[in-house]
Parts: C-alpha cells; sequence; structure tokens
C-alpha cells in the first residue's frame, strides 16, 4: 500500500500578543495608583472580618483579666504557652514533612 506524501501546514503566529501593561512581576507592588474608594459592602466585609480576627483575642484577654486570681494563676499561663509551643512545633514539622517529603 503505497503511503502518500503528507505536507505539514505549519500556522505561525504573525502578530505575537503584547505583554500586558500592567504589573510586571518585578516591582513590589502594581504601579496602578491610588486604590478606589471601598463600597459599602466593601466596609462591611473588612468590618466583619477584623472582629472575628480580634474579638476572640480580646475576649480571651477580658477572661483572663477577669478570672485571674480565681481559676487563672501563673502556672496555667505558663503550661498554655509550653503546650502551644509544642503543639505549634508538631503542626510545622508534620506540614514540612508532608509538604516536602511526600508524606
Amino acid at each position: 500500500m503505497p503511503l502518500s506524501p503528507t505536507t505539514s501546514t505549519r500556522l505561525t503566529p504573525s502578530d505575537p500578543a503584547p505583554p500586558p501593561q500592567g504589573y510586571d512581576g518585578t516591582s513590589p507592588f502594581p504601579s496602578d495608583g491610588p486604590a478606589p474608594p471601598r463600597s459599602g459592602s466593601d466596609r462591611l466585609y473588612v468590618t466583619v472580618t477584623a472582629a472575628i480576627v480580634v474579638l476572640p483575642f480580646v475576649a480571651l484577654g477580658l477572661a483572663g483579666r477577669l478570672l485571674w486570681g480565681s481559676l487563672v494563676h501563673p502556672t496555667d499561663i505558663v503550661l498554655a504557652l509550653v503546650l502551644c509551643t509544642i503543639t505549634g512545633l508538631g503542626v510545622t514539622v508534620g506540614f514540612h514533612r508532608g509538604l516536602t517529603h511526600g508524606g
């Protein structure tokens, strides 16, 4: 069975796409000028997020202040700091092992 010669059709772009004009990837921040003003829903979103992040720490500090001497003692604070440090190091080592060494 004879093989017919095939012609390859190569498409070459006549005009490559121009690079984007905004962020070039080398400067630390895009130079677009001042940020646009936030709308009402954006302000609400930022406010709720800030409250979710800040309020638990405020509540913990207030509870510690109110319970100091009756339920919370210096030994409790030292024990909490030591155990949180051990837990944080364990999580860090676990993530390193899982991500770097593949399990």
